[in-house]
């Protein structure tokens, strides 16, 4: 699961991997160990809120289905058309429909309106499309951004130990007017996507504004809206890969000073719209973060699906360096329509999914 990489250093139990760790440690242990060195950093992490643009000419000209439009789909058909400059195949836009599910739920607090309108996931992200409702007369204009203070999610049995979000606010055509599209992206873990939903708290609207150097935040509407979000009917077409079998080494880019460093991916795992990758810094490489941006899906046809990464950590075990770093992707990814993967430094891992 993304954020967890408790679930991630699943790998190393395979015995084609060989961790080289001089210590009698159990592979169990050696999971605890990074976690604890790790969660300090991590409990609650979220990621900047932006804006996507989507084309209202998309959203009218894209033939939706009248499945489609009962679970949901149609939104986020249109949304990753957008992000694709080849479109979306047939079998992308099935996919779609086979997992969003429809949750049309409303509550409003303090004036203001969410309306979750439906999700899509693939066991290991879930995408909420909201929609926000000032009162009568109040503008949300383009040049503020809306956040909340608090974004928290748990199922009925579980609270994440390790979770994150990210927020996208999605422009549409009048920008002059009280209603504004949103999306949410939840990490979800194991236990969550076994039980199937959960309850979403969004707590105090804030709106930040200013300059660069000079921003302000206030807060629009004070008060918690809660939902409960059952996903678990959309689960027909969720799939995971483990895409190698033994450790490949990979050339990278350290983030702050540019200088290239080799690591060796221990573990990559394709799901339907995300991405995780497990890696082990090289003995005695100095400590630095890595850039991940240009993370790519390569299709049969040439074509390619952006990754955007939303988390990356890393820690000692014993004698060596290990971090994951994960990614969700710009659109659906299709088993058969796979060819490699490509990493930002320029190395391709081929990938054969077998259905």
């Amino acid at each position: 699961m993304k954020k967890n990489i408790s679930d991630l250093l699943d790998a190393y139990g395979d015995p084609n991997i060989d961790l080289e760790i001089s210590t009698p440690l159990s592979s169990e242990r050696i999971k605890e160990l990074t976690m604890s060195k790790i969660k300090e950093e991590t409990k609650s992490r979220k990621r900047i809120a932006f804006r996507v643009v989507m084309a209202a000419a998309i959203v009218l000209a894209l033939a939706v289905s009248a499945f489609a439009a009962a679970s949901g789909a149609a939104w986020f058909q249109a949304y990753f058309a957008e992000q694709n400059e080849a479109g979306l195949t047939a079998e992308q836009l099935a996919v779609i429909e086979q997992n969003s599910i429809l949750i049309d739920q409303s509550q409003t607090v303090d004036g203001y309106t969410i309306h979750v309108e439906s999700v899509i996931h693939d066991g290991n992200a879930v995408y909420v499309k909201m929609d926000l409702y000032a009162p009568d007369g109040v503008v949300l204009p383009y040049e503020e951004h809306r956040l909340f203070d608090k974004i928290s999610y748990y199922s009925e049995n579980h609270q994440p130990e390790n979770y994150g979000w990210g927020f996208e606010e999605v422009i549409d055509a009048d920008k002059t007017d009280n209603h504004e599209e949103m999306l949410l992206r939840l990490d979800i873990d194991a236990q969550i996507a076994a039980e199937g939903g959960v309850r979403l708290e969004l707590t105090n609207l804030t709106k930040t504004y200013g300059s660069f150097f000079n921003q302000k935040t206030e807060t629009m509407a004070e008060g918690t809206w809660c939902f409960d979000l059952a996903f678990g009917a959309a689960a027909e077409d969720v799939w995971e890969h483990q895409v190698i079998s033994e450790p490949i080494p990979c050339t990278m880019e350290k983030q702050m000073t540019g200088e290239e460093t080799e690591i060796y991916i221990t573990s990559l795992i394709i799901r339907g719209l995300s991405i995780d990758v497990v890696y082990d810094y090289p003995d005695g490489a100095d400590l630095e973060s890595l850039y991940w941006l240009g993370m790519k899906v390569i299709k049969t046809d040439g074509t390619e699906i952006r990754m955007m990464p939303t988390d990356g950590q890393f820690g000692p075990v014993g004698d060596k360096i290990i971090g994951y770093a994960s990614f969700e992707s710009g659109a659906p990814i299709v088993p058969d329509e796979v060819a490699y993967i490509e990493f930002p430094g320029g190395t391709q891992i081929p990938v054969n999914i077998e259905e």
